[in-house]
């Protein structure tokens, strides 16, 4: 278990904003480890993760803007699959 686990302590529910992904799916190496904690968590279920519509259209348009449909599509599948995430819209 590592700090920022401790840090969140019974906290069931995590809201995630677009930097969050970005750090995990460019490797920060300041944040990476942090990101790679969390999202552990979230995938085993220690507490579930909460992003919006909006994180999904954000984490995409750049690959897009770089004709990297593929990468767009990878980030796409791994929010959408992801265990213990949900995807909300806003109104």
């Amino acid at each position: 278990m590592g700090q920022l686990t401790e840090r969140l302590g019974s906290i069931s529910v995590v809201g995630l904003d677009t930097a969050i992904f970005i750090y995990h799916f460019e490797r920060h190496p300041r944040y990476f480890p942090l990101t790679q904690e969390l999202f552990s968590g979230i995938e085993a279920g220690l507490r579930k993760g909460v992003t919006s519509t909006i994180t999904l259209m954000e984490i995409i348009v750049k690959p897009l803007a770089l004709g990297r449909q593929d990468v767009a599509r990878k980030y796409e599948a791994l929010l959408v699959n992801f265990p213990n995430l949900d995807i909300v819209e806003l109104d």
